[in-house]
């Protein structure tokens, strides 16, 4: 437990620089991201702005291969 307590800690004032700078870009895309998309659609909007950002990024990595019915049959049997 100590060493997962020690893993938080921040000694010094310049090592907790770089974690205050990515917080605090982190508040301000949340901001600037909920206040614009809001005001264009409400509450819906931003949920469905963010899920069209995510399968976006999903898409960018290629097509995900599915194996066919068939061989899942091939291994539910051979698993049984």
């Amino acid at each position: 437990m100590a060493i997962i307590n020690s893993l938080f800690r921040i000694y010094s004032l310049a090592a907790a620089m770089p974690l205050a700078f990515a917080l605090l870009l982190l508040a301000i895309l949340i901001i600037s991201f909920r206040s614009r998309v809001y005001r264009e659609g409400g509450p819906d909007a931003v949920r469905s702005y963010f899920l069209d950002l995510i399968i976006r990024e999903d898409l960018k990595h290629g097509p995900i291969e599915i194996p066919a019915a068939e061989e899942r049959e091939v291994e539910k049997v051979a698993s049984d």
